[in-house]
């Protein structure tokens, strides 16, 4: 694939949490216990490096 397996699996779990956060109402804890991390802060921290927001205030986001 060309591309490191932590990178890989870095960028399939953002996508996934973007998925997640736009189609269930999940809790922000649930969607990172489901995509494996050790602890929310870790995939807090994960995504808003990766989008520049956090998962809370993306969610925000989409309801406007």
């Amino acid at each position: 694939m060309g591309v490191p397996f932590n990178d890989y699996l870095s960028n399939y779990r953002m996508n996934m949490a973007k998925v997640l956060l736009e189609t269930t109402d999940m809790k922000i804890s649930e969607i990172g216990e489901k995509l494996q991390y050790k602890n929310i802060s870790a995939f807090i921290r994960s995504f808003r490096i990766t989008y520049g927001v956090t998962p809370g205030h993306y969610r925000q986001t989409l309801d406007k």
